[in-house]
């Protein structure tokens, strides 16, 4: 090697050796700068993604990723404040966090605690597109998946037991009916994941429907208060109730699995409860499955009364029989198609099994009277396309069937004939709509048609010689057939960045067809075809007065089509009813005017709401004959002749409020009332199955892993009653007492993965009915579970 080339070797091996030691210690000091990490979970110890976190002093920040993670470096030295803040959270500081020279800090798992006042939920049912709560002109609630998870109650009605404006009564232990501005049963709209649960055999008389839909599996419940035919068609007079169940949904980066375990008891019923679902996910495609197992005793009612009517319990204060089982399974998977198509397939199974009707073995003094089968099975697929068109934003096709079965075992006496009647009701369904967005507009249209097949029979049995008998026709005619079609148009308008309009129109048409007896001969038949047909339209809007109070209204008319339980039913109802038919109803209306405020402020949440609505051709029981008489007998018992009939015109007027104040950090007051007034105007009477004035006022403290609750639920006595009321034997002569009950309950969390909820509802054991129910309330209930998740 020359000595030229040998230097200038040398000096490159030297400048390398340089370059290489001051790299070393670059990456070595790198590694011993100052930094600060952590992750954020909810109480439940879920990952927080999207978390703002804000190191003071200074301009540092940082946002949390899918796992909940944040990290700082290159800190100078000194003493920060750490804040975390999200929407739909509290923010939380961490202070004194001193950074010194190779100084790291982990913070580990740290945890928020959800806003008991939300500010930021988005409700799909109001106006079938997600909005933002504080941008609707309806009245709505929305219980939550955390709402629902801290209630912990037994069924998905009874989950809406303390929001305002609704009233729920229980026929059953089984049962559980939501009444919403003074209507029930089938004036209420009943949707699962958007799709009609009613279908054309829903009672008028209050029933179990809504307990068909597992309230493990559901993500959250909206309920729309206020006439909602013009999105959702008939029955929606008095309000609409959404359950939304859990949906798994693909991941962005790393598959996921999830699973979650839950055990309940109860001391009232000596329930029991296990709960379980799984959920994977992975880039294009997740599954979610879940399976539920319940057993409820006899229900044990309170043991302090002043009214000695309502303790008629024959078996010291256990209401026997009342216990029942029932068995619920839930399975969807999801398909990303490409980034903005998807389909979604959904199954849902629901059994409930021996659900005796309570009050008739303690009215009617019935050997036997139970529900078996009660099943609801569901199946669809949905396909979700969003565009990024100038005119289209989105398109949604749903295809569905739905079977519901429902049977009655009835025996008078042990040595009267046993009666099974099982009717069978078989939907299918095609829902679309189409999703506009216009500058200041969105524009909605859609389309949505159910087709419902009816085969119902009703067998007598010897109780001597087992022989049986069918009858000629089953509660409803078999193979009747009902057909309803709509189409609607939804304009959402901004005028200003304070006044919002929204406008509606729907057109919709039903055929109904079965066949009925000219007079006594079973044997020939006549073929009924009946169509109806309505107009609806809807207009309301809100007016932010300013960032914190907001002025709503809305004008609406619904209907309600008679179904084939209205025009062709036959069988015994309530008490010592016996109905029959009458296929010449015509659809019942209502035109309802609401105006409400909201303020809503960083401490405060306030709504209430005033309503007026006007009904037209009435549909409700009245007297009536039957081959010429006005009563029947049948299996030793007399009945009177009822059928549904148009009963003129009625009005109701309400007042519902709800009230929630943020004391402190840790502590929350919230409370709510509501009042109902109706009148039947042709008949000078009141009202059938109007609720008393109702409500709740409570405390909650939360604190990082713990909830504490302590609350009073109330209602008023309710001695108005109309004459179809005054012949329910669930309801007292005279009326329904006023009642309160103290109930209190702890959430803890335990640890990440392990959640404990001890609740004790009637504390004070009091003995109380609500009104309408064939069965009191539970007596003091100790109620606790224990749920594993990850």
């Amino acid at each position: 090697m020359k000595p030229d080339q040998f230097f200038a070797f040398n000096r490159l091996a030297r400048i390398s050796a340089l370059i290489f030691v001051f790299s070393l210690k670059l990456i070595f000091a790198r590694e011993n700068l100052p930094v600060i990490r952590g992750t954020v979970l909810d109480i439940r110890g879920k990952p927080l993604s999207n978390v703002q976190v804000q190191l003071n002093p200074g301009d540092l920040a940082d946002v949390t990723d899918d796992n909940g993670a944040f990290v700082f470096d290159k800190i100078p030295w000194g003493t920060y404040t750490l804040k975390l803040s999200h929407i739909g959270y509290e923010s939380r500081f961490i202070e004194n966090l001193v950074i010194a020279k190779s100084t790291s800090i982990d913070l580990g798992e740290i945890l928020l605690r959800s806003r008991v006042i939300n500010f930021d939920a988005i409700l799909v049912t109001a106006t079938r597109t997600p909005k933002n709560i504080l941008t609707l002109s309806n009245t709505v609630n929305m219980v939550s998946e955390t709402v629902l998870r801290q209630r912990n109650a037994k069924t998905s009605a009874e989950a809406l037991r303390e929001e305002s404006g609704i009233f729920v009564q229980k026929t059953n232990h089984g049962g559980g009916s939501a009444i919403l501005r003074g209507l029930s049963s089938n004036q209420i709209l009943i949707l699962v994941d958007g799709i009609r649960l009613n279908n054309s055999t829903y009672r008028l008389g209050n029933h179990q429907y809504l307990t068909t839909i597992d309230n493990n599996s559901a993500d959250r419940i909206e309920v729309v208060r206020g006439p909602g035919s013009v999105l959702y068609g008939s029955d929606a007079l008095g309000g609409t109730i959404n359950v939304i169940t859990r949906s798994p949904a693909p991941t962005t980066e790393h598959p996921a699995f999830q699973y979650h375990l839950l055990g309940r008891y109860a001391s009232a019923d000596n329930e029991r409860t296990i709960h379980g679902h799984i959920g994977l996910s992975k880039q294009r495609y997740a599954f979610h499955t879940g399976f539920s197992a319940k057993a409820f005793g006899d229900l044990r009612r309170g043991k302090n009364s002043r009214h000695a009517q309502l303790e008629t319990s024959t078996n010291g204060l256990l209401q026997t029989p009342t216990g029942y089982t029932a068995y619920d399974y839930d399975a969807k998977f999801i398909f990303s198609c490409a980034s903005a198509q998807s389909i979604l397939l959904a199954y849902q199974l629901s059994k409930q099994k021996d659900v005796p009707r309570y009050d008739k073995y303690i009215n009617d003094e019935y050997y036997l009277w139970r529900y078996q089968p009660q099943d609801r099975e569901l199946m669809y697929a949905r396909y979700q396309h969003t565009l990024e068109s100038s005119y289209v934003k989105s398109i949604q096709a749903t295809l569905s069937w739905q079977r519901q079965s429902e049977g009655r075992q009835m025996q008078s006496t042990v040595s009267s004939p046993l009666t099974c009647e099982n009717d069978l009701v078989n939907t299918a369904g095609f829902n679309l709509q189409i999703e506009s967005i216009l500058p200041n507009q969105q524009l909605l249209f859609g389309t949505d048609v159910y087709l419902d097949n009816v085969r119902s029979e009703r067998v007598n049995i010897d109780p001597t010689s087992s022989a049986r008998q069918k009858d000629s026709r089953g509660r409803y005619p078999d193979d009747a057939a009902y057909t309803s079609i709509g189409i609607f148009l939804q304009d959402d308008v901004a005028l200003s960045q304070k006044l919002h309009l929204i406008f509606g129109i729907r057109y919709s048409l039903f055929r109904a067809k079965f066949n009925l007896p000219p007079s006594n001969d079973e044997s020939n038949l006549n073929l009924v075809e009946q169509n109806f047909q309505a107009a609806t339209a809807r207009i309301g809007g809100n007016f932010d007065i300013n960032k914190y109070v907001t002025l709503k209204s809305t004008i609406a008319r619904a209907f309600r089509a008679p179904n084939l339980s209205d025009l062709s039913k036959l069988g015994e109802s309530k008490g010592d009813t016996y109905e029959v038919p009458n296929p010449d109803l015509q659809p019942e209306k209502l035109l309802s005017w609401e105006f409400g405020v909201a303020i809503r402020s960083t401490k405060v949440q306030f709504d209430a709401v005033w309503y007026h609505s006007r009904l037209t051709d009435l549909i409700a029981n009245a007297d009536a004959r039957y081959n010429g008489s006005g009563s029947i007998r049948i299996a030793d018992v007399d009945y009177k002749i009822k059928s549904k009939q148009n009963l003129g015109d009625a009005v109701i007027t309400g007042f519902e409020s709800a009230f929630d104040v943020y004391l402190s950090p840790s502590f929350t007051f919230r409370s709510n009332f509501t009042s109902t007034y109706g009148e039947n105007t042709t008949l000078h009477e009141p009202i059938g199955g109007i609720p008393p004035a109702f409500g709740l006022v409570g405390l909650n403290w939360q604190h990082d892993t713990h909830q504490f609750e302590c609350f009073v639920r109330f209602a008023a006595s309710q001695k108005r009653l109309s004459a179809d009321d005054e012949d329910d034997p669930r309801i007292p002569i005279g009326g329904t007492p006023g009642w309160w009950t103290l109930n209190s309950r702890l959430v803890w969390q335990l640890w990440q993965t392990c959640r404990l909820q001890l609740a004790l509802e009637n504390m004070l054991d009091v003995n109380y009915r609500e009104h309408g129910s064939g069965i009191n309330g539970p007596g003091r209930n100790l109620i606790l579970s224990l749920a594993i998740q990850k």
